[in-house]
């Protein structure tokens, strides 16, 4: 992602150990809501909306972005992403777009929040950063 590297994203409580078994039960919860999008990669694309925020592997991690444009032919997408900003999230300098397939996208993010003086800096609500989480490390099963 150009020179610039993102920060990966990670849990609210980064010492907290999360027991593989807590991590299966959501995983059980969600499960399959999660493979039928992995599955329909077309319905992906038919879902996003372009100006629409997702949530998306890159490298290994997931990300924050926004969709910028869609290829309906390839089955891609456009994100540009925005970098960890320690429990929140911010644009970078240099805006950091990459076009990266349906699959990689975990989820629309609907609960994304401008936050402090400036509003420059965006927040999740929990609940939404533990799914995108817990879809996550289904993934990387």
């Amino acid at each position: 992602m150009g020179t610039n590297s993102l920060t990966p994203c990670t849990s609210t409580k980064p010492n907290k150990q999360v027991k593989s078994d807590c991590i299966c039960e959501r995983v059980a919860e969600i499960s399959t809501e999660a493979v039928d999008s992995n599955k329909e990669n077309m319905s992906v694309l038919n879902d996003i909306e372009v100006g629409s925020f997702v949530a998306a592997v890159y490298e290994k991690a997931w990300y924050i972005g926004q969709v910028e444009a869609k290829d309906d032919d390839d089955g891609d997408v456009q994100i540009n992403f925005m970098e960890n900003a320690k429990q929140m999230f911010k644009w970078p300098q240099t805006k950091e777009c990459v076009w990266c397939d349906a699959d990689d996208i975990l989820c629309e993010v609907k609960t994304l929040q401008p936050s402090g003086k400036s509003m420059r800096l965006f927040k999740l609500n929990p609940d939404e950063k533990e799914n995108i989480e817990v879809l996550f490390q289904f993934r990387k099963m």
